[in-house]
């Protein structure tokens, strides 16, 4: 978005000679202000995440405020057998898109490249969405024509592994400002599931050491009982 400013310039004779145009882009200020904007939303509403289901649900509800840069993003999350990724969420797009797969293999490829990129631990562009029909445009007239694929290492040494998806606005290049943005987006993302799952392994924690108490009282009332039993 511009802005344009005009001034007359006086001639010899007292008539106007030209104008000076001045103009202003303010293209780069909104995006980072909107893009920002996210980031400090996503800080705030997904840092109490106690839960897996918790974290995706915060994270995608806030990437739905901004189908401008992210037009449309998949979560997909590590199952506990370590087989396959799952999604986890969907922002921009629903979940009965044919883009979308409820579930990967690990040992086999998708469009998406997920589980290479799973495996190496390096974001991927792919750089032609032409294999999926009626993407949806997010806050645009058009369908992004690339998307950006980027790991959700574990954190830490907690967390879950997984990847974002994320469909690139169709009218920016993904140069180091757009690329520095969805890395701080994954990144957020990263930490919030890290920290659900620090709360559920303390939970299970606590729910394990609850049982072990419980077969401890059981067991010694059963020793004092035999104890108090008169032989016969």
């Amino acid at each position: 978005m511009s802005n344009g400013f005009y001034s007359p310039i006086p001639d010899d004779h007292g008539s106007t000679g030209g104008i000076i145009c001045a103009n202003t882009d303010d293209t780069q200020r909104i995006v980072g202000e909107r893009q920002l904007a996210l980031l400090r939303e996503l800080a705030a509403k997904t840092s109490d995440a106690r839960t897996f289901d918790q974290a995706c649900t915060s994270s995608i509800q806030c990437l739905q405020t901004n189908l401008y840069d992210l037009p449309f993003a998949m979560i997909y999350l590590l199952d506990s057998d370590q087989q396959q990724i799952v999604l986890a969420g969907t922002s921009g797009i629903d979940r009965s898109h044919a883009a979308v797969p409820e579930t990967v293999d690990l040992h086999s490829d998708s469009a998406w490249s997920l589980a290479e990129v799973l495996k190496t631990h390096k974001a991927i562009l792919i750089s032609d969405l032409g294999f999926y029909d009626s993407l949806p445009t997010g806050a645009w007239d058009r369908s992004p024509h690339q998307a950006i694929v980027v790991p959700i290492a574990p954190h830490g040494g907690t967390g879950k592994a997984g990847v974002l998806v994320i469909g690139l606005n169709p009218f920016r290049l993904l140069n180091d400002e757009y690329q520095g943005f969805i890395d701080l987006v994954a990144a957020q993302i990263t930490s919030s599931v890290a920290t659900a799952t620090a709360y559920e392994e303390e939970r299970h924690r606590a729910e394990a050491l609850a049982e072990l108490d419980r077969a401890k009282t059981t067991f010694f009332s059963n020793v004092s009982h035999e104890f108090c039993t008169p032989f016969s």
